[in-house]
């Protein structure tokens, strides 16, 4: 984990196996998963393959990584197994986020949003997380702040999360924090910030922001017009089913 957090996935993931393989750490398996979801190049299938094996082994907050899997990630999107696997997770990531683990308060507070729609109590959660500078709660707080729900909407708490969660390379703060720069929402329009967060973002594979970094080059918003790279960054996220992408790479045909 120490390799992990440290951002060498591919060497984190020799130590995670030898674990697994060797040690039998069933509490591996999350991380080796993450670890496929993490860096440049994606592998979905493979994040998949770790989560289920763990939960075959016995860790049930792979569940958590499968409710993920089948309701957010572009490559599967299947309500019926994301709310079986969300039910299953329930459990297991309210054990580790009532012992104070930073992480899995995060993801609980995740659950309680997007599956259970308990906005009071995903706040209580990732302000947990966030009090221990858990990036992930920090986005997540500025998601909840910028659009009100079960707070009242506040753009400068929004800002300040999101800033927080950028501050470590979080990829969609980032991209959130683009975009405000970007539509002046919240904040004073300012496309120089705007190609910061989103090449940020974009760098670490953010469809959304790589659409938006080509509408930049495209437009000659806060830069000057380049034809070239604006259909470098549309491929990029229409390669991830960016809808947006799709429809204007079609200007470059």
């Amino acid at each position: 984990m120490g390799l992990y957090n440290k951002g060498l996935f591919e060497e984190a993931k020799i130590s995670l196996k030898a674990a697994i393989n060797q040690g039998g750490v069933v509490e591996a398996y999350y991380p080796l998963a993450r670890c496929y979801m993490n860096g440049r190049v994606k592998d979905y299938e493979k994040f998949k393959f770790y989560c289920e094996e763990g939960i075959e082994k016995g860790d049930l907050k792979c569940h958590y990584g499968l409710w993920s899997y089948y309701s957010n990630l572009p490559v599967s999107k299947d309500e019926i197994e994301a709310n079986e696997h969300a039910k299953k997770a329930m459990h297991a990531v309210e054990e580790s986020a009532e012992s104070g683990d930073p992480f899995w308060q995060g993801k609980l507070g995740s659950l309680y949003n997007y599956y259970v729609k308990d906005y009071e109590k995903a706040l209580f959660w990732y302000e947990k997380a966030a009090a221990q500078d858990d990036a992930f709660a920090q986005s997540k707080l500025g998601v909840l702040y910028e659009s009100g729900q079960g707070v009242e909407k506040d753009y400068k708490k929004a800002l300040y999360w999101y800033e927080k969660a950028a501050a470590q390379d979080h990829m969609e703060a980032q991209s959130n924090l683009g975009f405000m720069y970007d539509t002046g929402n919240g904040v004073k329009k300012d496309y120089k910030k705007a190609l910061y967060w989103y090449e940020k973002a974009a760098e670490q594979g953010d469809a959304f922001a790589q659409n938006n970094l080509g509408v930049m080059f495209h437009n000659g918003f806060g830069v000057k017009v380049d034809y070239v790279r604006a259909k470098y960054w549309f491929q990029k996220a229409a390669d991830q089913g960016n809808k947006n992408a799709v429809q204007n790479m079609k200007m470059y045909r």
